[in-house]
């Protein structure tokens, strides 16, 4: 065999490796390095949509291909190792207008946003509901910011924790937020919503902290309440909420602290409520509740604060009051409760403080009398 023979056939083995070895590392290259023009893109449009916001200053008219490593370093915001924003924590940093200023559907890997105490002004952008992976989602304390809560709050099926607190928003609570089922932290105080409470509600099973206090919500408390079996805080105080408290609340056994004060609450005091042996707080004052305080009130035993003063409640006072030892303070205060105030109220050797004043009760012994005026 000549030479030129076994140069051409040492070349065509050369070749044929080249070629299997190009297509090998075709198959073998990391997704990431593949998808390289794609991500130079996304990476481009966060850039865009981060500076021209206006929230970090004026970039407009800045050539942002020389930006591309300068949104990772804004105030507040993080990025993940390729490069792509996934969190923006800018609470405080008074340099905001409107949600409705950032295009948030630029930003698909956002994880986590808290713009709390920003001074934003204007809205809350349907566009912010486009954000599939958000987890995190806090507005509170932007006492500017108004419209309406989305139609579309229910597409964040990741939430977990959500706060709008200490805004003007106003309108209906939309019943998609049931679709929120990983939500654990649900904050909408001091608003103005108003309407009634959905009955979605009850489809939030992980819920552990619910606030919708100082608000205008009107008609009455769902039964589906009773759903939320991890729950540890539920106030709905300071409302326009009516009708009976429903007794399925006392399937709420992990509940902790429960406030219903200052709403247009009528009826009973379910004896279900007996049912909640973790109770340290429970506010029921300034409603229209009548009847007599239920004697399964005595399974209440770490309860350290009872006030169901300025209502309409009758009858007397059960003596197993005296078994809440671990109270600290009780009021009764502006009742039609009558009759004599149990003995057993010496039992309650924590207590500090105990207003009764505006009731029709009788104090049985010089004894109470003592404990009454201390």
């Amino acid at each position: 065999m000549s030479n030129n023979t076994i140069s051409s056939s040492a070349y065509s083995v050369m070749l044929i490796a080249i070629t299997v070895a190009a297509i090998i590392s075709l198959f073998l290259v990391p997704s990431s390095a593949k998808l390289s023009s794609t991500s130079s893109f996304s990476s481009l449009e966060e850039v865009k949509a981060l500076l021209n916001s206006g929230w970090w200053g004026n970039f407009s008219s800045t050539n942002h291909s020389n930006l591309t490593g300068i949104a990772c370093n804004l105030t507040g915001i993080t990025c993940n190792g390729a490069g792509s924003v996934i969190q923006m924590d800018t609470r405080h940093y008074h340099s905001f207008g409107k949600l409705g200023d950032m295009n948030w559907s630029s930003l698909p890997n956002l994880e986590y946003i808290d713009v709390s105490y920003s001074d934003l002004r204007g809205g809350i952008p349907g566009e912010i509901c486009t954000l599939s992976k958000l987890t995190h989602l806090d507005l509170s304390f932007n006492y500017n910011l108004g419209g309406v809560l989305p139609p579309t709050l229910g597409n964040l099926t990741q939430l977990v924790h959500l706060n709008m607190s200490g805004t003007n928003i106003n309108g209906p609570i939309p019943p998609s937020v049931g679709n929120l089922g990983a939500l654990t932290h649900l904050y909408l105080s001091s608003n103005k919503l108003s309407g009634t409470i959905p009955l979605e509600i009850g489809n939030l099973k992980s819920l552990v902290e619910m606030d919708m206090s100082s608000n205008i919500l009107n008609g009455s408390i769902p039964s589906s309440i009773g759903n939320l079996g991890a729950l540890t805080y539920l106030s709905l105080r300071s409302n326009q909420l009516r009708d009976c408290i429903p007794p399925e609340i006392g399937n709420l056994k992990s509940l902790v602290e429960m406030k219903m004060s200052s709403n247009i609450l009528s009826g009973s005091i379910p004896p279900s409520i007996g049912h909640l042996s973790n109770l340290t707080i429970l506010y029921l004052y300034l409603n229209q509740l009548s009847g007599y305080i239920p004697p399964k009130i005595r399974n209440l035993k770490s309860l350290v604060e009872i006030d169901i003063s300025s209502n309409i409640l009758n009858g007397s006072i059960p003596s197993s009051i005296g078994n809440l030892s671990a109270l600290t303070y009780l009021s009764l205060r502006s009742n039609k409760l009558s009759g004599c105030i149990p003995p057993e109220i010496g039992n309650l050797k924590n207590l500090v403080e105990m207003d009764m004043r505006s009731t029709s009760l009788m104090v049985q012994s010089l004894h109470l009398l003592a404990i009454y005026l201390v």
